[in-house]
């Protein structure tokens, strides 16, 4: 029986989500834990930077450490993106909108430590939009 670029697709994307989480001592209601994010760059060239320092700033945020390995560090896969990927057509050679998509997830110690979800929220996104090369609104205008 011959596997299908679909179901690889599917088990390639578990690992991912397996490997992210793997520090975790609690794997149970992730689906409560998980956020995703869409993160706009000035240039295609950004991606690559801040694929990098989105960790580091958030493991800095949320435990303390930017270079933490405990096991309440959030748990995060990002992918880049641009415009026309949905339609089978990207533009990749010069992108207007380059972006990247991401799910973070947080462990179970971090909820269990955070008592104003919203406020948490809210600087996780300005640490985020602290990053120099991440697009604001402002930016857009």
């Amino acid at each position: 029986m011959k596997t299908t670029t679909q179901e690889i697709e599917l088990l390639t994307t578990y690992r991912y989500l397996i490997n992210s989480i793997s520090h975790f001592l609690d794997v149970k209601n992730l689906n409560q834990r998980m956020f995703s994010v869409t993160i706009h760059v000035n240039k295609a060239s950004d991606l690559k930077a801040i694929r990098k320092v989105i960790p580091l700033k958030l493991n800095k945020l949320i435990t303390g450490d930017t270079y933490s390995t405990s096991s309440s560090r959030p748990a995060i896969i990002i992918a880049d993106d641009v415009e026309g990927s949905r339609d089978s057509n990207p533009n990749l050679t010069n992108p207007v909108y380059p972006h990247t998509h991401g799910v973070l997830t947080l462990s179970q110690e971090t909820m269990d430590q955070t008592p104003d979800m919203k406020k948490f929220i809210a600087d996780m996104e300005n640490t985020i939009l602290e990053i120099n090369e991440v697009r604001t609104e402002a930016d857009c205008i």
